[in-house]
C-alpha cells in the first residue's frame, strides 16, 4: 500500500488512536481528512488486522480546514476484532450510540 504524506496540523486530518483490552495505546495514525473518507485502512477496516493486534478500542478525532474538531469517535471491539459499539460525539454535542452486537 502506498505511504500518505502527514499532515504538519490538526488542518483537515484524522488522529486515529487505538487501545488494548488494558487501556494501552498500541497504534496511532494520522491521515489527510482526505484518505480517510476515501481509503480503506486496516485499522478502521480490518477484523483481523485488530483481532491480531489485540485492538479492542479505536478513537478517532476529525478536524476541519480551521484545525477545529468536529468529530470524536470511539468504536469498541470483541478479541476477535469485530465491531461491538460505536459512539460519536459532533461538534455541536450530539451523542449517537449504535451497539452492533447481535439481538440488540
Amino acid at each position: 500500500m502506498k505511504r500518505k504524506r502527514r499532515p504538519r496540523s490538526k488542518t483537515d486530518q484524522a488522529v486515529l488512536t487505538a487501545f488494548d483490552a488494558a487501556g494501552v495505546r498500541v497504534r496511532r495514525q494520522v491521515l489527510a481528512i482526505h484518505d480517510y473518507y476515501d481509503d480503506v485502512h486496516n485499522l478502521i477496516d480490518s477484523d483481523a488486522y485488530r483481532a491480531h493486534r489485540k485492538i479492542r478500542r479505536i478513537r478517532g478525532e476529525l478536524f476541519d480546514g480551521h484545525g477545529q474538531r468536529y468529530q470524536y469517535w470511539e468504536n469498541f471491539y470483541s478479541a476477535r476484532g469485530r465491531l461491538t459499539l460505536s459512539r460519536v460525539t459532533h461538534s455541536d454535542g450530539s451523542i449517537e450510540e449504535q451497539d452492533h452486537r447481535a439481538g440488540r
